[in-house]
């Protein structure tokens, strides 16, 4: 466990992988403060060998002036496009295998009625899904939309993202497109 490792367990959002709302406020830019702080209790004492980490995001906007001033251009995907670590995409060394849920976000955004498509760039074949593209609940960061795609994604993987039927502030918006290509950074196992 290291300060490193418990950001990375906020972004992985274990436990909600139906509504990533870690990863979601993390991502969210209005957010101009965030607060970190881990424990580490060490060896011997009351709090022998116990961690904990948490984090609060705080000084984003109050008025909807301020939140059309913060949106972004474009949606903020994760994992985001072009390269990503295939080490981030799952996590293979626990006792079941955790895929990494992706998810969507973009303020004003309106995913009631988008559809996605996943396929494999190097073969256009589709990349079968364990859960469909679903609206997240409004209740964290931006407007957002999660998927699970079914397989682990392993390195030299490239898979290309369609999203289409947004709206953003209820005109709708084009396809949203880009890929995600799985590489080597160098990356040991995390929470081994």
């Amino acid at each position: 466990d290291s300060p490193a490792a418990s950001i990375d367990a906020f972004m992985f959002d274990f436990g909600n992988e139906d509504n990533p709302g870690h990863r979601r406020w993390l991502l969210f830019p209005p957010f101009r403060g965030l607060g970190y702080g881990w424990f580490d209790g060490g060896p011997g004492g009351e709090f022998e060998n116990l961690t904990a980490s948490c984090v609060i995001t705080f000084w984003g906007y109050s008025t909807q002036e301020q939140e059309q001033a913060a949106r972004t251009e474009k949606p903020i995907a994760y994992p985001p496009p072009g390269a990503f670590p295939v080490a981030l995409a799952s996590i293979t060394n626990l006792v079941k295998d955790f895929r990494v849920p992706w998810s969507i976000s973009w303020q004003g955004a309106s995913f009631d009625n988008a559809t996605l498509t996943l396929t494999d760039a190097n073969t256009t074949q589709p990349i079968p899904l364990e859960r469909p593209l679903t609206p997240l609940n409004d209740n964290v960061g931006a407007t957002a939309a999660g998927w699970l795609p079914q397989p682990l994604a392993v390195l030299g993987d490239r898979w290309s993202v369609r999203i289409e039927g947004v709206a953003l502030d209820g005109a709708p918006q084009p396809p949203i497109v880009y890929d995600v290509a799985f590489v080597d950074c160098g990356l040991a196992n995390l929470f081994d």
